[in-house]
């Protein structure tokens, strides 16, 4: 079966964790290798067109004797609550009508070469930000390519992050959070 890869563009939204400069963030599954990866979090309501194109080409393109996606880039948007569960670790709880939407790719070609996040303004114009980092809370949205994975038996939907659109700019801030 062909690769199959449809372009792809979320909805407007908050954006949050923008690994795209770099060396891009380690992969848990896969020490020593690095991705960029963002998520935006929107409407579930202006979410619904890009749920129902995910879970379609799913349908039509899922390899051979697949049921359920493992995971298709998206899932009900989250908050870290107070409270911990018996190990420790947070609970995270759903945000009622938010949905998150996950977009990542590997931060270096096959060949070695470094990958490069485009990034545009509000008015669809690439700009640079320097040495400047992305924080949580700007708005805008994601794009990129939709394609199957199959690997050791897990299938689903991958979303692989190639642009992102700023239509508000909060600046990641180094501050600590302490006083003087």
């Amino acid at each position: 079966m062909a690769t199959v890869s449809v372009k792809v563009k979320s909805p407007k939204g908050e954006l949050q964790w923008l690994f795209i400069s770099g060396k891009g963030k380690e992969k848990k599954d896969n020490p020593g290798k690095f991705q960029y990866k963002a998520s935006v979090v929107c409407d579930t309501k202006e979410a619904k067109p890009l749920i129902d194109m995910i879970d379609a080409f799913w349908k039509d393109n899922k390899p051979a004797g697949a049921k359920k996606p493992n995971t298709c880039g998206y899932r009900p948007a989250t908050v870290r609550s107070d409270k911990v569960d018996e190990d420790g670790d947070a609970i995270y709880e759903e945000v009622p009508g938010k949905t998150e939407f996950f977009f990542a790719t590997g931060a270096t070609w096959p060949d070695g070469k470094q990958k490069v996040i485009r990034v545009y303004n509000a008015k669809a114009r690439e700009v640079s930000l320097g040495d400047k980092r992305v924080g949580n809370g700007s708005i805008g949205y994601l794009s990129g390519n939709m394609a199957i994975y199959n690997v050791a038996g897990n299938q689903g939907v991958n979303l692989y992050l190639e642009a992102v659109q700023l239509t508000k700019f909060i600046e990641l801030s180094a501050d600590d959070g302490f006083e003087a």
